[in-house]
């Protein structure tokens, strides 16, 4: 993982646990105009990956792992992962990042389950049946593949 992503991954799992139970409401990852709509407000979505904005575009990695982590934020049912692998999330309040071991844990919602993990490589994984849009440099319009 690039640690332009890992920055990424750091900086908007902090925002989600920030606007926590308002996810849907107050933050958005907004590919189409390059915004990321937190609030009131919105800013550039490159500043997720470097906050004085030098870099001229987002990295394709950072975008998949982004549009991927999102997902397993803000659905609350099954995800299909690479490798023909299905995880059950709940949404925020399940899941948590481990910096050290490199992988998003889920943790048990009842006495039943086990807990769960998925690995950073996975996030940076194009997963089945999601849009990705890949970053253009700023001012031409991003495609998706």
């Amino acid at each position: 993982m690039l640690e332009t992503t890992r920055g990424a991954l750091e900086t908007y799992d902090g925002l989600v646990r920030r606007y926590r139970g308002r996810l849907e409401d107050d933050l958005e990852l907004c590919w189409d105009s390059d915004t990321l709509a937190a609030g009131d407000g919105g800013m550039d979505i490159r500043w997720l990956c470097d906050q004085s904005l030098v870099i001229e575009s987002m990295p394709a990695e950072a975008c998949i792992a982004l549009t991927n982590y999102d997902r397993l934020v803000r659905i609350r049912g099954y995800v299909a992962l690479p490798n023909d692998r299905v995880i059950y999330t709940h949404g925020p309040d399940q899941m948590r990042m481990d910096w050290d071991a490199d992988v998003v844990v889920f943790e048990p919602v009842t006495d039943v389950d086990e807990v769960e993990t998925v690995s950073f490589a996975d996030l940076c994984q194009p997963w089945p049946g999601v849009p990705y849009a890949t970053r253009p440099p700023v001012g031409q319009r991003p495609r998706v593949t």
